[in-house]
């Protein structure tokens, strides 16, 4: 049965590189290969395995990741190629056709189209979530779909006192947690596992997308019911990936600090330029700029100079412009910003 296509990812997919500008990224951008591989141990690379691997994930990267949220056991991770195979191992383990899916939108546009594919009651948490309104729509529910810090608009949600208010089990999206320079949030695991799951990666938080590699993590039923749904889909992670991610696992808060480096010094820049026209918390990695005809202006830009940019509309905040700052020169951060601003 055909899915409905994600606005924001068929934006991607309908404008293809190379693109001569861009400031279409959510995170800082990847390091280059020269610039990571000092951080690694000589020999790492004899850790690459090319057989098939276990189904849950290297059982010692999922030690790691259990300890980095305070859990005791592996049995509470699955790693996954990426946060969107976590987000829809999640969801199918979840969800029965007919189930109430609460979900906090505007959002990542996988979580709701896919609970809707497979037969959820999906019922919208609106912008700006004021909890008061919250609170009737989760009677009857049988999950509850949030992401924070939020993206794009950087916003932190108290999830503590969701979880104790939700009665049911709650699904996470925290992969932009820790991107901004802001201080991290505490994620929705620390106060324990019971009825929650969280979704993660190395892709923004570390800034490492191609490595693919993020996890599942939170109640080990719930855990445990998503792997199954694995063996019909990616089965298990490439041993490339795991290996690589095991060598830059000690050295993954020095590429944090990088990061935050990187998005400080670019934050100001683009506050600057934007001249009190875009919001660019540090709880993110991006800024809302105004700009009414924000499809127009992306699909102008894309076709006259090769400039990529998110218009707000495919990710629910028409009106604005979803723009990144994650440049590791600031040169090409320069460039893109006086390009885009002739269409503005």
């Amino acid at each position: 049965m055909p899915i409905s296509p994600s606005p924001l990812e068929r934006w991607f997919t309908t404008h293809p590189g190379p693109h001569a500008h861009s400031l279409a990224g959510t995170a800082a951008a990847a390091p280059a290969w020269d610039e990571l591989a000092p951080l690694l141990a000589p020999g790492w690379e004899r850790g690459i395995g090319l057989g098939y691997a276990d189904p849950e994930g290297d059982g010692e990267l999922r030690d790691r990741v259990a300890t980095m949220y305070g859990l005791p056991d592996r049995a509470h991770v699955l790693l996954t190629q990426g946060a969107v195979e976590a987000n829809w191992l999640a969801l199918a383990a979840l969800i029965e056709p007919g189930l109430r899916v609460v979900v906090q939108m505007p959002i990542y546009p996988q979580l709701p189209l896919v609970a809707a594919h497979l037969g959820a009651n999906v019922v919208a948490w609106p912008y700006p979530w004021d909890l008061e309104a919250l609170w009737p729509l989760l009677d009857g529910a049988g999950l509850l779909v949030l992401n924070t810090p939020h993206n794009p608009t950087g916003q932190v949600l108290n999830v503590a006192l969701i979880r104790a208010r939700a009665g049911c089990m709650v699904l996470v999206d925290e992969v932009y947690r820790g991107v901004g320079e802001a201080p991290i949030p505490p994620s929705a695991l620390s106060w324990g596992p019971d009825q929650v799951l969280v979704s993660g990666s190395m892709s923004k938080m570390f800034g490492l997308p191609g490595l693919r590699l993020g996890w599942l993590v939170g109640d080990p039923i719930a855990v445990a019911a998503a792997i199954p749904w694995r063996e019909h889909t990616t089965l298990a992670l490439a041993g490339a990936a795991t290996a690589l991610g095991l060598a830059v696992w000690p050295k993954r808060y020095a590429l944090l600090e990088a990061n935050h480096a990187i998005l400080t010094r670019n934050r100001a820049r683009v506050l600057a330029w934007a001249g009190g026209r875009g919001q660019a918390p540090a709880t993110a990695g991006v800024m809302l700029l105004e700009a009414a005809d924000d499809v127009g202006i992306a699909e102008r830009w894309y076709q006259e100079e090769r400039g990529m940019v998110i218009p707000g509309t495919v990710c629910g905040f028409p009106g604005h412009l979803r723009l990144g700052f994650g440049h590791r020169e600031p040169a090409a951060l320069e460039a893109a910003l006086a390009s885009l601003s002739r269409f503005l």
